[in-house]
Parts: C-alpha cells; structure tokens; sequence
C-alpha cells in the first residue's frame, strides 16, 4: 500500500464578532482576506484515508495580543466537594 506525507492548509471561514481567536487570512482562492481560523495540518495520506499526526491553529498578532484566558461558557462550573 503506498502513503504519502499530505501537509494541508485549510481556511474556515467565521462570522460574528465574539468568535474565539479568529482573524483576518489571505485566501488566495478569493483574492481576498477572509475572517476566521486557519489550520495546518501534517498527516500522512493512503487509499484508507487520512491520519493526522500534528495540527496548529495559526492567529494574527493583534488578536493573540488581545486573547484572554480561554473561559468555556457552555457548560456550568461544578462545585468543590
């Protein structure tokens, strides 16, 4: 079976403006900038499918100086016992 080493760089597009780390990205698709996530990824690709072995979340610099402490808010915070 042969594989191939894939690096995959994806844009996701996000609306709103309380949305968690996104920023503006080129998307060399549309000839524009985009608002939202970008992902890369390392894996490794055969006629199975595809594995990923390392991912990162890439965020522009004005918004990774503006981040804040990550707070989930879907879900209550449970009381110490």
């Amino acid at each position: 079976m042969k594989a191939a080493i894939v690096v995959d760089d994806t844009l996701d597009e996000r609306y709103g403006k309380k949305v968690e780390t996104a920023s503006l990205h080129w998307d060399h698709n549309k000839g524009s900038s985009i608002k939202g996530h970008q992902f890369l990824k390392l894996g490794i690709s055969n006629s199975s499918g595809f594995l990923p072995l390392i991912g990162h979340i890439f965020v522009g610099e004005k918004k990774a100086k503006q981040s804040k402490e990550f707070v989930d808010k879907r879900t209550p915070l449970l009381a110490a016992g």
